[in-house]
Parts: structure tokens; C-alpha cells; sequence
């Protein structure tokens, strides 16, 4: 039994050391969510907002430029949404880096669930990278991996958990779990 127990605990010693925590490690889809958060903040003094989704795209809106194998620095048009005080929406751009004014909208965004930062385990440029493994992109119009990515938790009842969802065709569309990594392409 003590020896046992003694390759137990040698095992664990020898497991636990293989654990890797890297400090100071972020998210970029945390940052820009908390940055948009914080424009919209400063420019509307006390409204409360929860997180809905964003969209980022390569392409200025409405504009097909070739750039190839998009990362997540080619990422040159966001569109940010939150609940506004449970009634409004507000949503914010960002347009080749520079933030546009806010805009509050008197209608509630009913698409989505409101997502908890907390659950996030894989970081945008992360889900672009499985999208490539995946062999997946890459059919659009404009030549790139993806038109666009949207970051949300659709209200669906086979959707458990927050998506990248890349447009990587017309009319296509891969889902990749921000939780667990999975790769889906047919939800709808």
C-alpha cells in the first residue's frame, strides 16, 4: 500500500510540474470587448452594458480588397454590440483603428445570449489558426481566408457555448467554440 501510494504521489509531482501558466497572458478578444466597453462608457456616463457579440472583418464595410491569408492583424473593420440598461442597444466601430462615436439604439438585441468573459479558452487568433487546420476558408469573393468573423452566442438550442463564426464563402459559414475549440459548419 505505501508503495502504492508513494508512485501516487511521485506521479503527481511529476504531472503537476508539466503544468504551464503563463503570466501576463491576454486575450485580444477580451481586450477589444473591454475597450469598446470602455469608449461607450466614457461617452454614456452611467449605463450599465453587458457584452453581446462583435463582428471584424479584413475588408472596410462594403469594400472587396484582396488581402490573403488573413490573421488577426488584417482585421480592419469591428462592430461591437452590448445590452444598453436591459432596454437599449449600443454599438460601437472601429474603422481602420480609429474608434467612431457610439451610437444607443432604442431597441433591445435579441439574437444573442450575453457572454461571460470568464469561459473564454481560445483567443481569436487561436480560432483562425484551427480554421486553417481545418482546411476551411478560403472560397470568398475577395480571396481571403474569411469576409468575416463574428464573435457571439447565438439563441439556438444546439449553440452551448460562445463562436467564432467565420463567413468563409457566400452562403458558408464555420463555427468554432470559443470554450472548447470545436469545428462545426452546419448549425442552421
Amino acid at each position: 500500500m505505501k508503495k502504492v501510494l508513494f508512485l501516487l504521489f511521485l506521479c503527481t509531482l511529476i504531472l503537476s510540474s508539466c503544468v504551464v501558466y503563463v503570466e501576463g497572458y491576454s486575450f485580444l478578444t477580451l481586450e477589444m470587448i473591454e475597450e469598446a466597453r470602455a469608449r461607450i462608457l466614457a461617452e454614456n456616463p452611467g449605463v450599465e452594458l453587458s457584452f453581446f457579440e462583435f463582428t471584424a472583418s479584413p475588408l472596410p464595410d462594403a469594400e472587396s480588397s484582396i488581402r490573403g491569408d488573413t490573421t488577426v492583424d488584417d482585421l480592419i473593420w469591428w462592430e461591437f454590440v452590448f445590452d444598453c440598461n436591459e432596454v437599449q442597444t449600443a454599438i460601437i466601430r472601429q474603422v481602420n483603428g480609429v474608434w467612431q462615436p457610439s451610437e444607443i439604439e432604442n431597441k433591445p438585441w435579441l439574437e444573442d445570449v450575453i457572454f461571460e468573459s470568464y469561459l473564454l479558452s481560445f483567443d481569436l487568433d487561436e480560432a483562425i489558426e484551427i480554421l486553417k487546420m481545418a482546411h476551411w476558408g478560403g472560397n470568398t469573393a475577395s480571396g481571403n481566408l474569411f469576409d468575416y468573423v463574428v464573435f457571439r452566442q447565438p439563441l439556438h438550442p444546439d449553440i452551448t457555448e460562445p463562436y467564432y463564426i467565420f463567413t468563409v464563402g457566400p452562403g458558408q459559414f464555420v463555427f468554432i467554440g470559443a470554450i472548447t475549440g470545436i469545428v462545426e459548419s452546419d448549425f442552421f
